[in-house]
């Protein structure tokens, strides 16, 4: 016979929390949790819980990217990866402390640290840090020491280290 856990979970809101009021508020937090920015009209409550949920799933992806190659992530090799440049919109975004749409591998990188700008509460940049893999990150991208190709390039991504690393010790 058919085995019942063979059969695929089915999980409600409801196997959590019995009252219906929290529905929206819930949805929102789910609905909005990748999306590039919230939309302007949320209340502050609802904006409160998306920023807990956007907050967590940016530390996940921190950690899930710093444990993966740059072939897995980015669909390049570590030399195509290492001859990329640094766009001007997104050192743009690094220097205004945003998160910035990637298009060049450099790029992505770039956008992937900037996520640490944008972490709304001071635990999620605590727990962060204290998970190491924005250091990760900084200190071997996707596991790669070895520098970028262009010099320039490689002398840019030593400042955005350096500065990221300034700004970790006071955040």
């Amino acid at each position: 016979g058919e085995n019942p856990a063979d059969e695929p979970a089915v999980t409600s809101i409801r196997d959590f929390i019995d009252d219906p009021a929290e529905d929206e508020l819930i949805r929102a937090s789910i609905a909005y949790h990748s999306d590039f920015r919230l939309p302007a009209q949320l209340d502050e409550r609802t904006r409160s819980f998306c920023d807990i949920v956007r907050d967590g799933d940016k530390i996940d992806i921190m950690r899930t990217i710093a444990d993966s190659t740059v072939e897995t992530i980015l669909k390049v090799d570590e030399d195509a990866f290492l001859a990329s440049h640094f766009s001007a919109p997104t050192l743009a975004a690094f220097d205004e402390h945003r998160c910035v749409t990637r298009d060049e591998p450099a790029d992505f990188l770039v956008g992937l640290i900037c996520f640490m700008f944008e972490l709304v509460y001071p635990a999620s940049r605590a727990l962060a840090r204290e998970q190491g893999d924005i250091h990760r990150l900084l200190d071997a991208p996707f596991g790669i020491t070895r520098p970028f190709t262009d010099p320039a390039t490689q002398a840019t991504w030593s400042r955005l280290k350096d500065e990221m690393r300034d700004w970790l010790t006071r955040a």
